[in-house]
């Protein structure tokens, strides 16, 4: 298992862990994504205004990349234009050592709204789950959140 420096704090990151940008789901404007680089780690960290609730997941950096081609080559693709099947739901890839998954899902931001969910099974939660993050259709087109992991990609 990997281990994890903790929370990273949204509004004092610290030195090194430049924030990499910022998006927020129209349908969910309490909802926050950043987006920091720590070392050779991509940090996908979550807060919300309403509850007060934070997240973080830490993935190897070059999963952006893995993250938009599965996404926009994959999913989001008919098998004629070179996409997945439409009985793929989730797919696996292990990057630097980290075993990934990104998995299709629906009514993340309300009734049958659609998006994803990544889990990284390398990394767990202090309560012992893998660390995941989930992520509708809505942010990642309308809220920024595409074209902040397409600018990341190296």
């Amino acid at each position: 298992m990997a281990t994890d420096e903790g929370l990273i704090d949204i509004e004092h990151p610290g030195p090194g862990v430049p924030l990499l940008g910022q998006a927020a789901c129209p349908l969910t404007p309490d909802y926050h994504t950043f987006l920091f680089r720590r070392g050779d780690t991509l940090v996908i960290r979550t807060h919300r205004d309403v509850t007060g609730s934070d997240g973080q997941v830490v993935l190897p950096f070059g999963a952006a990349k893995w993250m938009v081609s599965a996404i926009t080559e994959g999913f989001w693709k008919s098998p004629e234009e070179g996409g997945f099947s439409p009985r793929t739901t989730r797919i696996e890839e292990t990057l630097a050592g980290e075993k990934l998954e990104l998995r299709r899902s629906w009514g993340l931001g309300g009734p049958g709204e659609p998006g994803f969910t990544l889990t990284n099974f390398s990394r767990l939660t202090p309560f012992g789950y893998p660390q995941e993050y989930s992520m509708t259709d809505e942010i990642l087109i309308n809220g920024g959140l595409l074209a902040i992991l397409r600018g990341v990609s190296p």
